[in-house]
């Protein structure tokens, strides 16, 4: 038996083992896809964010230092 590899909008991905399951999903709104297909026309993860500390521009105002003059 092969496998059937089946998509619903709410509920995710699965893999029906049989072909009853995959008639019985296929009338309840799943879809049949192929994983290998979608794997080859996979992009490419985006960068993560650089971390570290912020550039001086970045800091918020209510974070600069100010001069106390003592008045």
């Amino acid at each position: 038996m092969p496998n059937f590899y089946l998509r619903h909008a709410v509920f995710g991905a699965k893999v029906a083992i049989s072909d009853a399951e995959m008639a019985a999903d296929l009338e309840n709104g799943w879809e049949e896809f192929d994983p290998a297909a979608e794997r080859l026309g996979a992009t490419q993860p985006a960068e993560p964010k650089r971390r570290g500390r912020r550039k001086s521009s970045d800091v918020p105002n209510f974070l600069v230092s100010v001069d106390d003059d003592g008045d």
